[in-house]
C-alpha cells in the first residue's frame, strides 16, 4: 500500500514550518516501513532455507539410526557365537583337547575380552542411538516451533 499510496500535507500558501517538518517526518516512517517490510521478507526466506537444511539433517540422522539397528547388533552377536562353536568344533577335531592349562586360561581370557568388547559395542550403538533419537526429537521440536512462530507473525502480519 505504501508504495502506490504518498501521504503528503497540501502546501499552500499558509503552509508553516510545522507542517514541512511534518512532511518529512511522514516520508521518513513510510521509508522506514518499507525497509521493514523488505527485512521481513528477507527474514522469511532466511528461516524457509534454515527449515529445509533442518529437514534434511533430520533424514540423515533417521537413515544413520536405521542403519545401527539392533538388528545388525543381533547379527554380529550370532556370528561371534558361531564362530566360537567353530572353534570349539575344531578344536576337538584336532585333538587340541588336552592343551596345558596355560593355553586354555588365555584362550579364556582371549574369549572373556571378545564378548567384553562386543558388549561395549552393543551399549555403544543403543546408547548413540537414543541420543541420536533425543537429537531427532529436539530438531523436531525446534521446527515446529519455528512453524508455529512464522504461521503466527504471518497471521499478525497480513
Amino acid at each position: 500500500m505504501s508504495t502506490i499510496t504518498r501521504v503528503g500535507l497540501a502546501a499552500g500558501d499558509d503552509a508553516s514550518g510545522d507542517q514541512v517538518a511534518m512532511a518529512g517526518v511522514v516520508d521518513h516512517m513510510v521509508e522506514q516501513m518499507e525497509r521493514m517490510q523488505a527485512m521481513f521478507v528477507a527474514s522469511e526466506a532466511s528461516r524457509t532455507e534454515a527449515n529445509e537444511r533442518i529437514g534434511k539433517l533430520a533424514s540423515a540422522v533417521e537413515v544413520l539410526a536405521q542403519q545401527t539397528s539392533s538388528e545388525e547388533a543381533t547379527t554380529q552377536l550370532t556370528r561371534v557365537a558361531d564362530a566360537q562353536e567353530a572353534l570349539i568344533t575344531a578344536l576337538k577335531d584336532t585333538g587340541m583337547e588336552g592343551i596345558d592349562a596355560e593355553s586354555r586360561m588365555r584362550l579364556r581370557s582371549i574369549d572373556v575380552g571378545l564378548l567384553r568388547i562386543l558388549e561395549d559395542m552393543a551399549a555403544g550403538r543403543q546408547e548413540l542411538t537414543q541420543d541420536l533419537r533425543a537429537d531427532m526429537a529436539g530438531l523436531t521440536k525446534a521446527v515446529r516451533q519455528g512453524n508455529r512462530e512464522a504461521r503466527k507473525s504471518n497471521a499478525d502480519g497480513s
